[in-house]
C-alpha cells in the first residue's frame, strides 16, 4: 500500500513539474518508463516476455539514433549489405595481418 502511494505521489510530482515547464513530451516518456517499471516489478520468472518488431525498432532508435521505424525494406537491405561488406573487409585485413606477421617474424 505504501509503495502504491509513493508511486502515485511520484506521478503527481512529475505531472506538476512537466506542466510548469510545458514539457509534455518528456512527461510522456517518464510516464511510459514508470509504467514499464511497474510491469517489470510485477513480472514473475514463469511469464514469457516477447518483444515486437516495434519494440526492437524503438530500442535501436534510442541507442543508436538511427530512425529504424522510418526505414523502408530497401534501406534495411542496403544497410545489411554495407555491414556484410564491412565484415568481409575486416576478415581480409585480419588475414593479411596474419600473413605479414608470419612472413616477417623470425
Amino acid at each position: 500500500m505504501l509503495r502504491h502511494l509513493k508511486k502515485k505521489f511520484k506521478l503527481k510530482k512529475i505531472n506538476n513539474n512537466a506542466a510548469e515547464k510545458e514539457d509534455y513530451e518528456s512527461l510522456n516518456q517518464k510516464l511510459k518508463l514508470i509504467k514499464l517499471q511497474a510491469q517489470i516489478d510485477n513480472h514473475t520468472e514463469g511469464q514469457k516476455v516477447t518483444a515486437t518488431i516495434n519494440d526492437v525498432a524503438e530500442a535501436v532508435e534510442r541507442l543508436t539514433g538511427i530512425p529504424v521505424s522510418q526505414m523502408g525494406s530497401s534501406d534495411i537491405e542496403r544497410l545489411k549489405e554495407m555491414i556484410l561488406v564491412s565484415k568481409v573487409k575486416l576478415l581480409v585485413k585480419m588475414k593479411l595481418l596474419k600473413l605479414f606477421h608470419a612472413l616477417f617474424t623470425p
